[in-house]
């Protein structure tokens, strides 16, 4: 089974968000965590050090780095216009 671990600045960054979006987020994390092949849904990077893969829900990125086969480290969330300053 799929797990999804958050950094502490990450969980902060998760409980910034409104309510609404919070949910949102939950809601997608639950639905990857029975799919059948999850890197088919995350995007590689390659060139941001301790990064491996990105995600978009709606108008949401999440930075995510693999730490084994099962297990994903939340290392940054957030609103698609703050994300990339």
């Amino acid at each position: 089974m799929i797990k999804f671990q958050f950094t502490i600045k990450a969980k902060k960054e998760f409980d910034n968000l409104d309510h609404k979006a919070q949910k949102r987020v939950i809601k997608k994390l639950k639905e990857l965590k029975t799919h059948p092949n999850i890197k088919s849904i995350l995007k590689p990077i390659v060139k941001i050090k301790y990064i491996s893969h990105r995600m978009r829900i709606g108008n949401i990125r999440l930075l995510l780095m693999v730490q084994s086969e099962n297990k994903f480290i939340i290392k940054k969330i957030g609103y698609r216009q703050n994300f990339y300053n």
